[in-house]
């Protein structure tokens, strides 16, 4: 028997043992539960995303119910005081930043 024979032979084979093994009455169980196992998960997705809308809407409505107040007046005038200082005030961080990079320049010398 050839080479060529035996593979012939083998493919023949293997295509008989294929149509026997895979039918439809032995694929159709599997298709059912991947179906069944489908609609579960999705079910399961769905449900948990429409709980977590109504719990993030109670969540809000007791956040409003509780009307916290804002922080006092004195406190944010200060905090504007204090971001006005600071953006007109750069001389500071201006000499610090030279300062860092004179004293990198004397560490890294090419020298």
């Amino acid at each position: 028997m050839s080479i060529i024979s035996y593979c012939f032979y083998l493919a023949f084979h293997l295509s008989d043992l294929i149509k026997q093994c895979i039918t439809m009455d032995k694929l159709q169980p599997l298709i059912n539960e991947s179906a069944q196992l489908m609609l579960i998960g999705m079910g399961t997705v769905f449900f948990i995303l429409i709980m977590l809308i109504f719990l993030i809407s109670i969540v809000s409505k007791v956040v409003m119910s509780l009307k916290l107040e804002d922080e006092p007046a004195a406190t944010r005038a200060a905090f504007k005081v204090n971001k006005k200082s600071a953006a007109t005030d750069d001389s500071e961080l201006i000499a610090v930043i030279s300062c860092a990079i004179s004293t990198y320049k004397k560490q890294h010398s090419l020298s």
